[in-house]
């Protein structure tokens, strides 16, 4: 038989479940919030503006730059590669309409702002046309913040192309 004091008790810890899983999530958002945007608005424009960003002029093909997940499965890497890579990469490849590279996102990439770092690097090295952005989420912490996509198309006047995830 259940009490009244019980039935107290099971509320305040229903609450304070709720409450607990509200400050996890604040609290893992943080180092994304406090370490992505002031390091972008701060040392990256300085950083990576005073550079001359345009393709090489010898270039006969548009190259570009596929972000992707490397396997089908986040839990069973057996079930080999994703479909994006046939999708993408492969009719690309069969096409021969573009060069590309590619960065995955469970593979290559790190939490944020590192992997947003990366992304900034690897455009600079590579003098991208186009950046293709497969199963893209701005809530996932392995993907490039909304900021940094920015920062690419006002500084590099890169093409963004986001297939977006609602996960």
């Amino acid at each position: 038989m259940i009490t009244l004091a019980n039935k107290a008790v099971m509320g305040l810890l229903g609450i304070l479940r709720r409450v607990h899983n509200r400050l996890t999530r604040t609290v893992q958002q943080i180092p994304r919030r406090l370490l992505a945007r002031p390091l972008l608005r701060g040392v990256a424009p300085r950083f990576f503006s005073n550079r001359i960003y345009a393709p090489p002029s010898n270039r006969v093909l548009p190259h570009v730059l596929i972000l992707r997940y490397r396997y089908y499965s986040q839990k069973n890497h057996a079930l080999g590669d994703s479909t994006e890579k046939q999708m993408l990469e492969g009719t690309l490849t069969a096409s021969r309409l573009a060069t590309f590279d590619t960065l995955c996102w469970d593979t290559d990439f790190a939490l944020s702002p590192f992997g947003d770092w990366r992304l900034l690097s690897e455009c600079n090295k590579l003098r991208l046309d186009v950046i293709v952005l497969s199963s893209y989420s701005s809530k996932n912490n392995r993907q490039p913040c909304i900021e940094t996509l920015q920062f690419l198309r006002r500084t590099y006047y890169i093409p963004i192309v986001a297939i977006v995830s609602r996960r």
